[in-house]
């Protein structure tokens, strides 16, 4: 599962993994936090909800927080700053 690693490398954190059945069929639910942030991704199989993670890890890329330091915005890095 190279998009589970991508996503934890990034920062994410795995909140709930669920697996269940739905009208007979398999179904996988991934829910990920970084700092006050959360994304899901819902599927047929791991691959396809942690792709959905990923695509929503990417949608909220441009809403990255700032920080104001010394009279310049900086990007505040969600690893180790909250």
């Amino acid at each position: 599962m190279e998009a589970l690693q991508r996503l934890r490398q990034s920062g994410w954190t795995v909140a709930v993994h669920n697996d269940y059945k739905l009208n007979g069929r398999f179904h996988t639910f991934w829910l990920f936090t970084k700092g006050g942030l959360a994304i899901k991704g819902e599927g047929e199989s791991d691959e396809q909800a942690l792709t959905i993670c990923e695509q929503e890890s990417e949608r909220l890329a441009p809403y990255r927080l700032t920080k104001f330091v010394k009279g310049v915005v900086r990007p505040l890095d969600l690893t180790t700053e909250i």
